[in-house]
C-alpha cells in the first residue's frame, strides 16, 4: 500500500506526489516540510515514513521501538530541542540499518531547535553516515538557520481549499453538513478540520474562546489590560500561542463581516457578536489588530514576556 496516496490524506497532492517520487528514486535524503500549524505536515511525514517502512504509522509513538527509526520532538517543559537530543539523533546514524534499509530520522518541530543543536546537525544533514532518510517538519522557515535550510529539500505546505477539505472529511465518514462546518472552521488547515470534526470538547472550547474574545475586545481599555494580565498569569506559553491562533481566526472572521463577506466566516454561530465588534471598528483597525496577533505569536516563540505581548494586543483590539 502507498500511504502517501491513501484516500484518508486530505490535500497537498502535489507535495505528496513529489515525496513519493523522491522516495522511489532516492534523489534526496533530507527533507524539510514547512508550513503553518495544523496543515498536516506531520501526517504527510508519517505517511512518508510508512511508505519507507512499508507499514502504517499513525503517530510518532508508533516508532518508539523500531531500531532503524529515531524521532525527536521538543520535550514538554523545555524551551527548545537541545544539543543532547541532537547528539543522540546523530549517534543513531553511526550504525548500520538493522533491517538492511535506510536509517530514518525525524525531527518534528525543527523550528524549535536551539542554535547549538541546529549547528551540530549540519554535517549529518549534508552527509549522514550510511544510507539515511531524514525528515524535518517546521512551522516557519524564518526560525531556521540558512545552513539547515540549504542542506534540505524544502517542501512548502499551503492551506487547502475548503471544498477539498470537506471532501476529505466525507471520505473519512463524516456527513456532508458537518464536513462543511469543520472545513470552514479550519480555514484551509486539514489537521484542524479533522480535530474539529472528531473532538466535541474542541468545538465547545472554541465557542467559549470566541465569546471571551468578543467580551475582551468590547471592554474599556483599563478592563482589557486587566483581563490580559489575568490570562497570562493562568496559562503557559503553548496555551497562550494556541489562544492567539483562535483569536487570529476570530479576527479573520471579523474582517469578513466588516467587508461584507460574511459567507467566508468560519464560525457562523459567532456572527452576531462579530457584527457588533466590526460595527465599532474601521476595517483598517481590524487589520492592524490581526497583524498585532501575528507579531505576538512570533514574540511568544522568541520568549518575549507574555504579559507585555497580551497587554499590547489588548490595547490594539
Amino acid at each position: 500500500m502507498a500511504y502517501l496516496e491513501s484516500e484518508e490524506m486530505i490535500g497537498h497532492s502535489l507535495q505528496r506526489d513529489f515525496l513519493a517520487r523522491s522516495l522511489k528514486n532516492k534523489r534526496h535524503h533530507a527533507f524539510l516540510l514547512v508550513g503553518s500549524e495544523h496543515l498536516g505536515k506531520d501526517t504527510v511525514a508519517r505517511a512518508l515514513v510508512a511508505d519507507e517502512l512499508k507499514r502504517p504509522v499513525t503517530s510518532w509513538q508508533d516508532l518508539a521501538a523500531p531500531p532503524d527509526v529515531r524521532v525527536i520532538t521538543r520535550e514538554e517543559g523545555e524551551k527548545n530541542i537541545g544539543i543532547e537530543a541532537i547528539r543522540s539523533f546523530i549517534d543513531h546514524f553511526s550504525s548500520s540499518s538493522f533491517w538492511g534499509g535506510r536509517k530514518i530520522g525525524v525531527i518534528s518541530g525543527a523550528h524549535e531547535l536551539s542554535l547549538e543543536a541546529a549547528n551540530a546537525l549540519l554535517k549529518t544533514l549534508e552527509e549522514p553516515a550510511g544510507k539515511a532518510l531524514l525528515i524535518l517538519t517546521a512551522h516557519s522557515l524564518d526560525r531556521l538557520p540558512e545552513t539547515v535550510k540549504s542542506r534540505c529539500q524544502v517542501v512548502r505546505f499551503l492551506t487547502v481549499p475548503p471544498n477539498e477539505v470537506a471532501k476529505g472529511l466525507v471520505r473519512r465518514g463524516l456527513d456532508a453538513v458537518s464536513a462543511e462546518a469543520s472545513a470552514a472552521f479550519s480555514a484551509g488547515r486539514p489537521g484542524l478540520a479533522v480535530e474539529h470534526a472528531e473532538n466535541a470538547e474542541l468545538r465547545i472550547a472554541r465557542d467559549e474562546q470566541t465569546r471571551a474574545f468578543i467580551d475582551l475586545a468590547t471592554r474599556p481599555v483599563a478592563s482589557r489590560m486587566s483581563m490580559a494580565s489575568e490570562i497570562t498569569t493562568k496559562a503557559e506559553t503553548p496555551k497562550l500561542a494556541a489562544l492567539l491562533d483562535v483569536w487570529t481566526m476570530i479576527l479573520r472572521d471579523a474582517l469578513s463581516v466588516a467587508t461584507g463577506n460574511e459567507k467566508f466566516a468560519s464560525d457562523r454561530t459567532a456572527l452576531p457578536g462579530l457584527r457588533a465588534y466590526a460595527a465599532k471598528r474601521p476595517v483598517l483597525e481590524i487589520v492592524k489588530a490581526h497583524r498585532c496577533l501575528a507579531a505576538g505569536k512570533r514574540m511568544l516563540a522568541e520568549n518575549v514576556n507574555p504579559r507585555l505581548i497580551f497587554e499590547h494586543i489588548a490595547l490594539t483590539l
